[in-house]
């Protein structure tokens, strides 16, 4: 006798699928702001370091090095201190070969941006952030710091003010991730990183 083999009903995969459904719905969450934290914190990283070579190379060089950004978004530029590297051109030609332009732009990776206390708005998940090396106009970049020979920052003014004594800082921001502040020690050009936790509004 031949035995029937039974299938399955409508009602029994629409319920399977009912199911899957409302697990990717409590996972995805999750999901989306595990990458995000590793995304913004891989462009901490970065940054950090090209803080770290910035200031090394105020420290070789003798002269002050600029680090500014474009608020809002995800660019950011390393250069001499100097109006010929900021009034829209890279600054005097190398006559070494062998030594890189001191002049640089660079960005964070996708969906990250500086953000301050007056421009706080977290970018969309997948705005893109970055504008297109050298589109930044001078007007367009903000001086955050300055790295003086001596490895110290420059006091312009706003030490303690903005971010109590001792200490310059920078807000990053991605959509899904809690906003990271850097804050660079005057004295010694050291920089820390904080996350800020929700309900927190800076260190």
């Amino acid at each position: 006798m031949r035995q029937s083999r039974r299938g399955y009903t409508l009602l029994e995969v629409l319920l399977v699928m009912a199911v899957m459904v409302l697990l990717s719905t409590i996972a995805l969450p999750s999901l989306y702001t595990m990458y995000a934290d590793e995304h913004l914190g891989a462009g901490v990283d970065g940054l950090r370091a090209a803080l770290s070579q910035a200031r090394n190379q105020a420290l070789e060089e003798g002269r002050p090095y600029r680090f500014a950004v474009v608020p809002g978004k995800g660019n950011y530029r390393i250069g001499p201190d100097s109006p010929d590297y900021w009034s829209g051109g890279d600054g005097p030609p190398s006559t070494n070969p062998n030594v890189p332009q001191p002049a640089r732009e660079d960005a964070l990776p996708g969906g990250i941006a500086f953000t301050d206390d007056a421009n706080s708005a977290t970018p969309e998940w997948g705005a893109d952030t970055a504008l297109p090396p050298g589109a930044a106009t001078p007007d367009q970049w903000s001086t955050v710091l300055v790295f003086l020979p001596d490895g110290s920052l420059e006091d312009d003014g706003t030490v303690g003010a903005e971010t109590g004594s001792g200490y310059k800082q920078m807000t990053l921001r991605m959509a899904g991730a809690n906003p990271v502040v850097l804050r660079v020690r005057t004295l010694t050009g050291v920089v820390t990183a904080r996350v800020l936790r929700p309900g927190e509004d800076g260190p």
